[in-house]
Parts: structure tokens; sequence; C-alpha cells
């Protein structure tokens, strides 16, 4: 064997040791590369190249050199500069302006982009029209389901343009990107059942604010 061949014993990353005789002449690179081959150890993982480092310590009373392989942990993705915006419409009654301080929260305290009917000039346009121009617009929709309709058994219920407008927003954005948010006192609608909602009692929407934050952060990440 050429001079050039360094006996060595190597630490192998799941921490078996191999004996064999490197060339280092060529550098560390090439050597890893003989390493991995003489090992059979795998080079890729989950679809991404998988890298090795070596550490070289010291040489042992039976004159091998100890080589310590390694493997180098893959570096994060950069983040993507294409992260997609929440568009956020809230959907809400006639009576209750409750609606309002989540959006202002939404809007003036985390620096969402929030919009609602209210949010452009409505006159001389028709209500469908309106409706489809909202549903392309958004990718993030939260309804307020507030007891504004009273019922003949004095239950209260949601205004049914919310509840239309939450099957609307529910099958363009699906179940997860379409939040109901239910004042306790507002009865559910009759096939909500299994739909998770967030609840809060009267008058304090505010409860609901957290869970709502939480929820659009799972979906688009913190904002930058």
């Amino acid at each position: 064997m050429s001079n050039r061949y360094v006996p060595v014993r190597i630490v192998a990353p799941n921490g078996t040791h191999h004996s064999a005789e490197l060339d280092f002449s060529h550098g560390n690179r090439a050597a890893i590369t003989a390493i991995v081959a003489e090992l059979g150890l795998p080079t890729i993982r989950t679809g991404q190249p998988l890298s090795y480092e070596i550490v070289i310590g010291d040489t042992g009373d039976d004159g091998q050199l100890t080589v310590d392989l390694r493997e180098v942990a893959p570096a994060s993705p950069p983040p993507s500069k294409n992260r997609e915006a929440p568009q956020i419409f809230i959907g809400h009654g006639g009576v209750s302006h409750e609606w309002r301080v989540l959006k202002d929260q939404l809007k003036d305290h985390h620096d969402y982009d929030v919009f609602s009917w209210e949010s452009d000039v409505r006159a001389g346009r028709h209500v469908a029209e309106v409706i489809a121009e909202m549903l392309d617009r958004a990718n993030f929709a939260l309804l307020v389901h507030s007891g504004e309709d009273e019922m003949q058994d004095g239950a209260r219920r949601a205004r049914q343009n919310v509840i239309h407008e939450t099957g609307l927003f529910q099958g363009k954005l699906g179940l997860r990107r379409t939040l109901l948010l239910r004042e306790e006192a507002c009865e559910p609608f009759s096939n909500v059942a299994g739909i998770i909602e967030i609840k809060y009692s009267k008058g304090s929407i505010q409860e609901a604010c957290g869970p709502v934050l939480a929820a659009i952060r799972k979906e688009f990440g913190e904002l930058r």
C-alpha cells in the first residue's frame, strides 16, 4: 500500500468503529467520499442530499488515527419571498357592532388586511356581484354569528345573510380558512354540527381574538 494511505479508526455516525486506510492527499472531502462509499452510508434522506464532515482526533497506541464521521444537519431553507399574505373578510349582522372590535384588533394592532361589506361603496351594484368580488379577494374569512334575529320561541339566531355567507366562504376557502365566531346566546344553525366554532360571551367578542390570531398565524405565519 502506498505511504499516502494512513491507517485510521473511523467512528461512524451510529457509533460503530471501522478500521481502514485513507488517502488524505486530496483533502478531507475526498476522504469523506471514500469513507461514505466504504461504509455504504446513505447520501440522501427525505429527498434531500445528506452531507458529512470529519473531525480528526489523536493517534492511538495501535498507530491508528481516529476519524470521527458526523452527519451535517441540512441548512434551513430561506423564507419564501412569495408567502401568501392574508386577505381577511369579516361577515356580520346589521345590529351588533362588536365585529368592529375584531376588525380594529386585526387591522390596527396586527397590521392585517381586513375588509367587510362596508369597506367599499356598494350603491347601484347587485348583491351577487359584490359577494362574488369578496369571495375572489378573500383567502381567510371570519363570520360573526351574533344573536340578532329573535324567533317566536324566544331563541336568537344569526342574521340570514351571515349564515348564507358562512356557507359561501366554506365552499370557496374550506373549513380551515373559514372561522365561525358564535355568540353564546346565539343558536347554531342546523348543519353546523361537527364544525369547530369560536364562542364568545355576549358583548365580549375580544375573547375570540386570541384563537382567531392563532388560526391566522397557523395558516400564514407571522407578518414580517
